[in-house]
């Protein structure tokens, strides 16, 4: 299965400026040096976050924060988001099974690569919650 492609590198600030910045690559070897990871993996797990924080980033401009922060009651926010990240779960699950069997695993407009994406996503707004620093 592949994944989503990512940009160039490079962003354009209007019509003729264009202002050139790290690249991904680049991005990565830093962000790795300054955690002293040891492992290929570990520098793999940024390039992945890279794309899962995009994708949030966009959510988060598309809904804002109310749909996470629905409640006065932290242990309501808490919850709603553990149900949505259990229907994720299950979601990759159903797909996995169809992959085993020979099918397709990915169902209309939602590859498994997207459900991964998004319990990463679940996952990290849940330990936000939790540290109590949504907004």
């Amino acid at each position: 299965m592949s994944e989503p492609q990512s940009g160039s590198g490079q962003t354009t600030t209007g019509p003729t400026t264009s202002t050139p910045t790290l690249s991904e690559k680049e991005m990565i070897k830093i962000l790795s040096q300054f955690l002293n990871l040891k492992t290929e993996m570990g520098a793999e797990r940024i390039r992945v976050a890279f794309k899962a924080i995009k994708l949030f980033d966009k959510k988060q401009n598309d809904y804002g924060s109310r749909n996470i922060r629905f409640s006065d009651i932290p242990e309501m926010n808490t919850l709603g988001v553990t149900i949505r990240l259990n229907d994720k779960i299950q979601r990759m699950l159903n797909l996995g099974l169809k992959g085993l069997k020979g099918g397709d695993s990915q169902v209309k407009d939602e590859s498994l690569w997207d459900t991964a994406t998004d319990v990463c996503n679940y996952g990290a707004i849940l330990m936000i919650l939790l540290s109590d620093r949504w907004k």
